[in-house]
């Protein structure tokens, strides 16, 4: 009888203690972030949320934040008029929470917006040892649109002047002459062949803006002519 209380006794004990130790392994096992964590996407200082993080290709070194405004700077001092803020905010526009505490003149916040998102979305594109003469400057808006599309930002409708300023930071994207008095802009990228982007961009903060090959041919496109200057916040 004795014997068999202590076998009793001690099969208690071993099952507590196996609650112990499964509750101690729950209690040490990573947990996953919350849901909002996982959607949490940095860009421009501020906070945006998607179904998908918004970023550059694998194997694409990205500038840091510093980076990225200092070749904004240099291609808006070779190009000032690229310095544009024309369309970027209707009077009948939302105005994106990201933006709402922006200080100045809204669309600066705007214009470093589209840039960062043109600039990521063009990281995804090849580049060519010629400019795509076919095709105008609007053809890979609507390219880099799509792109952004696949991580849920299907509403975006980039502008040509941050667009523009994004795709000479690249720095490995070749370009017809920037004229902006209603001449379209030819650039050297592909969706299938080519080379894929990697840092060319170290070459602007080293050497300076990439010059232009040429004088674009013609070809059917629109083209935003913008001329409006930034007067705040870059």
């Amino acid at each position: 009888m004795a014997r068999n209380d202590e076998i009793t006794a001690l099969k208690e004990q071993v099952a507590a203690l196996t609650a112990k130790v499964s509750a101690l392994e729950a209690h040490l096992a990573p947990k996953p972030p919350p849901e909002a964590d996982l959607q949490i996407v940095p860009l421009e200082g501020q906070t945006l949320y998607s179904g998908r993080p918004l970023k550059a290709r694998q194997g694409f070194l990205m500038p840091s934040e510093k980076e990225l405004d200092q070749l904004c700077s240099l291609v808006r001092k070779r190009y000032p008029r690229l310095n544009s803020l024309q369309g970027l905010i209707n009077p009948n526009d939302p105005i994106d929470s990201e933006l709402v505490d922006f200080k100045g003149d809204i669309r600066v916040g705007e214009y470093l917006r589209q840039m960062r998102l043109s600039f990521i979305a063009l990281s995804y594109l090849r580049r060519t040892p010629a400019p795509d003469y076919k095709r105008y400057i609007s053809h890979w808006q609507e390219e880099a649109e799509i792109i952004l599309g696949t991580m849920d930002r299907r509403s975006e409708t980039l502008r040509f002047a941050p667009f523009a300023c994004a795709v000479i930071m690249h720095g490995d994207i070749l370009y017809t002459s920037l004229y902006l008095d209603g001449q379209p802009l030819s650039l050297g990228l592909d969706k299938w062949t080519g080379t894929e982007a990697k840092d060319g961009w170290k070459r602007v903060l080293s050497h300076g803006v990439l010059e232009p090959v040429g004088p674009v041919s013609f070809a059917p496109g629109r083209h935003d002519q913008s001329q409006v200057r930034i007067t705040q916040g870059i």
